[in-house]
């Protein structure tokens, strides 16, 4: 009888340990939980304060700086890149001019783009191209803007994607996410005369679900 209240006594002993301990565990992890919530709602943030850089991954990269919706960052030298840049050197009469010259004089550049942007009621090459100027874009307040600052023009449509762009959730940076800052514009993306993104198929077609749909 005593050998049975002894066993028992022990067993009360050992549970009422094992309780102890995993109490203690669960608040010793609660407190440590706790004080790190609190440590991330009340340590200030700064961006200054992150060392990683980008830079020497950047070195050869031309880089213009521009302010936008309150923001500062860097986006891609854009008349570097224009092979035929400065339009002026082979445009040195207007447009219209141009479009009236004999079909003799040979196939003229850019009879190869097809304007895919909006209809012809909405817009044309003159609606982006200064006729005045070739050598620069024009807002439609005929305000001129270069080439490089292209997406100024855009924003005039395009407004909630420029809002995400500036806020880095559109578009592509260049060199990662660490500083310097220096974001991709709309025409290193999207062709400019035809925006929209070709439909492509997948690498794999998956015919059980083209069955399961075929059935509804």
């Amino acid at each position: 009888m005593n050998s049975k209240i002894y066993s028992i006594v022990i067993i009360a002993v050992v549970i009422l340990v094992g309780w102890l301990l995993s109490s203690s565990i669960m608040n010793s992890n609660h407190e440590s939980h706790h004080n790190i919530i609190e440590r991330i709602k009340h340590e200030p943030y700064s961006e200054d304060s992150i060392t990683v850089s980008s830079v020497t991954h950047l070195a050869n990269v031309d880089t213009i700086s521009v302010m936008e919706e309150g923001k500062q960052f860097a986006i891609l030298n854009r008349t570097h890149q224009i092979q035929s840049f400065k339009c002026t050197e082979c445009h040195n009469i207007p447009l219209e001019e141009l479009k009236n010259t004999k079909p003799e004089m040979g196939e003229k550049s850019h009879w190869n783009i097809k304007l895919e942007h909006a209809s012809s009621d909405v817009m044309d090459c003159t609606t982006c191209h200064s006729n005045d100027d070739m050598d620069v874009l024009h807002t439609i307040t005929n305000k001129p803007v270069s080439f490089d600052e292209s997406y100024k023009v855009c924003a005039q449509c395009h407004q909630t994607q420029f809002k995400d762009w500036t806020g880095g959730a559109h578009g592509k940076r260049v060199g990662g996410w660490a500083k310097p800052v220096i974001r991709k514009t709309c025409v290193n993306c999207h062709n400019p005369h035809s925006p929209s993104f070709p439909h492509k198929l997948p690498s794999r077609i998956n015919t059980h679900m083209m069955q399961q749909r075929a059935k509804k």
